[in-house]
């Protein structure tokens, strides 16, 4: 029996793109979604003279648009396997559609193989439609990019996938992230090479780095409220073997330490540069 990925993720785990946040002249738009394989669509302007833009990995797929009314562009980006610096145009306007981990967008022309790790143009990606990506790119209003996306699309969001998939996601993000392959055995009588394929084949990638990069999205999180954390009990939660190796994977996907990281964004005022609408 197949069914469509539409995972309720807790909002403590929704996946973060940071330094685009970071990277923002001003505010960062953003407009959570429930019940969708959509996570949120977000709209920011790119400051004149910005820091690194990474993307780190999320295990999610996002269409970032270039709203440049002379040349729009837009591209379908697969989650990365670390920190990978990305091309964004100084002063220029984006707007984006990320939608949850695990989910591959039904409308695009690609194998999830083909695009985890990648990114591809628009254009070729989802072919035939120029109309609408162009309707998009050059709107001024993020509300009403939202509702053309959503028009366009709505009805092919998410690929039907195994309903195993479904379980083993929803399982994954419950734990944080912090769950073995042989644990997710256990909770679904399903035998290792089934589960690796299921991911392989819906994906892109193994069970083994998407549980990674969920852990990684929820110290982000815990990261993003600014407080204090104590490093050696968050390695602990999230199932590090020691501290050590929670450094050293978090500054693999978030190119500096944990500690560096929340200086940064305190003191850009992270949290106050988003407007949730």
């Amino acid at each position: 029996m197949n069914a469509r990925v539409v995972v309720n993720q807790p909002e403590s785990i929704k996946p973060l793109q940071p330094y685009f946040v970071i990277n923002a002249a001003a505010s960062y738009l953003k407009k959570s979604m429930t019940g969708s394989p959509i996570a949120h669509f977000y709209s920011f302007q790119v400051s004149d003279a910005p820091g690194m833009a990474l993307a780190v990995p999320d295990g999610s797929v996002d269409i970032l648009f270039n709203c440049d009314s002379d040349n729009p562009t837009a591209r379908v980006c697969g989650s990365t396997l670390a920190a990978n610096e990305i091309e964004l145009q100084n002063g220029q306007r984006y707007f984006g559609v990320r939608f949850m981990p695990g989910v591959m967008p039904d409308f695009v022309d690609l194998a999830a193989g083909e695009l985890f790790g990648h990114e591809i143009e628009f254009n070729n990606a989802v072919p035939g439609t120029r109309h609408i990506f162009e309707q998009i790119a050059i709107s001024e209003d993020f509300n009403q990019q939202i509702r053309l996306f959503l028009h366009a699309f709505e009805s092919r969001l998410s690929r039907p996938s195994a309903s195993l998939l479904l379980q083993l996601v929803e399982i994954i993000l419950h734990h944080h992230g912090a769950i073995r392959v042989e644990q997710l055995e256990k909770q679904t009588l399903y035998c290792a090479r089934y589960i690796q394929r299921i991911f392989r084949d819906n994906c892109g990638m193994s069970p083994k780095m998407f549980c990674c990069m969920v852990r990684f999205q929820y110290a982000l999180f815990q990261l993003n409220q600014g407080r204090a954390v104590n490093l050696a009990a968050m390695a602990h939660e999230l199932g590090y073997a020691d501290q050590s190796h929670f450094l050293r994977e978090f500054k693999q996907f978030a190119k500096m330490s944990p500690r560096a990281y929340l200086a940064n964004i305190k003191a850009i005022n992270y949290q106050q540069r988003i407007q949730q609408l």
